[in-house]
Parts: C-alpha cells; sequence; structure tokens
C-alpha cells in the first residue's frame, strides 16, 4: 500500500544573544519572535531596572511584549524594577529570588504570570499596578507568582482615575470567587466581602498582616486552604452556616491566636481537621 505522508513545516524568526541598552543604561540580552522582542536576561548592575517598551535593530522597532523564564532569575542588585506597558506575558522564575526587590511598578494592566515568577522576594514592600482593584482580580496567580511579598502597601487606580494606597480591599461586586492567591502580602487593615461572593480560593489572603477583623458573608459555602493564614493582627472572626467545605489551616497564624465565631453547633465533617489552627472556636 502507498503511503502519502505531507509535513507541514512552521518557520519561525528568531533572533538572540544581542544586547540592548534601555534608556537608564541597563543591559539586557533579547530574542525577537514574529516581530516582538523578549527580554531573556538582565546583565545590567542598576539597582533600578525599567524593562524597555521597545527596541531598535537594524532600522526596525519591536515592541518588548514579554519577560522570559528567569530572566532575572537570583538578581540581588535591583531594589526597583519598572514593568512597562506592553508587557502581555511574564516568564516561569522570572524574578525568582530577587531577594534586595523592595518595589515594584506594574504599568501593564494585563498579562499572564508563570508559576514561581516572584518566588524568594521577600523584601517587596511597595507594590504600584496602573489598573484597578477589579483589573487586579482577573489575574490567575499561583504560588509565588504574586508580586506582592509580605506587609506590602499597595497603591491601585481608583474610580477617578488616580493611583491612591489601598488602606481597606473592598471587593468588587463584580468578583464572586476570590481566586488562590488574589491579595496575599496585601498591607491593609479591612477588607469588605460581599454578598455576591461563593468562595474564597487557597491563600487568597494569606499573609496580609494587618487585617483586624474578618467577617464571611453567608453566601460564602467555600474557603481554600490557608485563606487567611498569617493574618497576626486579626483580632476577631465570623463564619456562617452556610460554608460546607473549609481547607486546612484556613486560620493559621504565626504568632497570635485570635477567637474564631461559627454559627454552628460543630464542625461539619466537609471542614478539615485543622481548619482553624490554634485559634480559639466558639460555636453556636
Amino acid at each position: 500500500m502507498l503511503k502519502k505522508v505531507l509535513f507541514i513545516l512552521s518557520f519561525v524568526l528568531v533572533l538572540t544573544s544581542c544586547i540592548n541598552l534601555s534608556d537608564n543604561g541597563d543591559s539586557y540580552e533579547y530574542e525577537i519572535i514574529d516581530s516582538q522582542a523578549i527580554i531573556t536576561k538582565y546583565i545590567g548592575d542598576s539597582e533600578v531596572a525599567v524593562i524597555p517598551e521597545i527596541i531598535k535593530e537594524k532600522g526596525k522597532t519591536y515592541e518588548v511584549t514579554s519577560i522570559g523564564d528567569v530572566a532575572f532569575y537570583s538578581n540581588n542588585k535591583i531594589k526597583r524594577l519598572q514593568i512597562t506597558k506592553n508587557i502581555t506575558s511574564i516568564g516561569t522564575h522570572s524574578f525568582f529570588n530577587c531577594e534586595n526587590l523592595e518595589a515594584i511598578s506594574i504599568d501593564s494592566i494585563e498579562f499572564t504570570i508563570g508559576s514561581n515568577a516572584f518566588e524568594g522576594c521577600d523584601s517587596v514592600k511597595v507594590l504600584t499596578y496602573n489598573g484597578t482593584l477589579e483589573d487586579w482580580c482577573k489575574f490567575d496567580f499561583t504560588a509565588n507568582s504574586n508580586p506582592a511579598g509580605s506587609y506590602t502597601k499597595v497603591y491601585m487606580m481608583n474610580e477617578e482615575n488616580e493611583i491612591v494606597h489601598l488602606e481597606s480591599l473592598k471587593v468588587p461586586t463584580s468578583v464572586t470567587s476570590i481566586k488562590d492567591y488574589q491579595f496575599m502580602g496585601f498591607n491593609v487593615e479591612r477588607i469588605e466581602l460581599h454578598d455576591n461572593i461563593t468562595s474564597i480560593g487557597a491563600y487568597s489572603f494569606s499573609n496580609c498582616q494587618s487585617i483586624l477583623s474578618i467577617n464571611i458573608p453567608a453566601s460564602v459555602t467555600s474557603i481554600g486552604d490557608g485563606a487567611f493564614s498569617g493574618c497576626n493582627s486579626v483580632k476577631n472572626v465570623y463564619i456562617p452556616n452556610s460554608v460546607i467545605n473549609m481547607g486546612m489551616s484556613v486560620f493559621g497564624s504565626y504568632s497570635t491566636t485570635y477567637t474564631i465565631n461559627v454559627d454552628l453547633s460543630e464542625k461539619p465533617a466537609t471542614w478539615h481537621d485543622s481548619w482553624c489552627g490554634n485559634n480559639v472556636v466558639n460555636w453556636k
């Protein structure tokens, strides 16, 4: 039998191992793929790293749209980082263990972010995002991909298009499910959870160390692992009888204990045995 096989080959133009100087004199290695530039490695020595918006090569101009995997891996020089408006993708481990990074400014409103992109960036104390809180809620974070560190002051756009400090966190009414790691590390004293929310994701408020109280609305049926772990300033918590599923160490605390008031007579079988950490629980 005669068999005919058709091979379809797809070619992508890739230019590699080039060096570009951004406006502040920092040096980067980059690749050009499909007429777009990807930052593959930071080789500068400045404390301030600004991702260039464009790269010019041989008379052509390319938008910088991506920060590649491990591009800033274990860089201990940078203290301030600006992610510019054209960025649509941040790669895996791209800023892994940048242990001296203190401030991050993000001009891009919407982008994908790889796993562990900011793992080990524990010194980040200021995060400025050029979008709104509603925009932020669209991100899908995984472990260590949220750029907020621990006890991080967060600045975002308000309804008047002004960048303001988030002293409290009012979850937008358009959000019905709070995603995993969504607000991890935010330095806010108050959170407002509206009655349209049905689930609170794993580690979504973990390490929000200034939160004083937590009032779960009666619409919530599920709370994920570690959702409020490390919230060491909490004084009291209220949980309604609507919560069916409760994860592990949801209210675990590293250094303090507090009272959790539950509108149930006993722990449901669908709640993890270690859901409350070492805290005191008052059943109905």
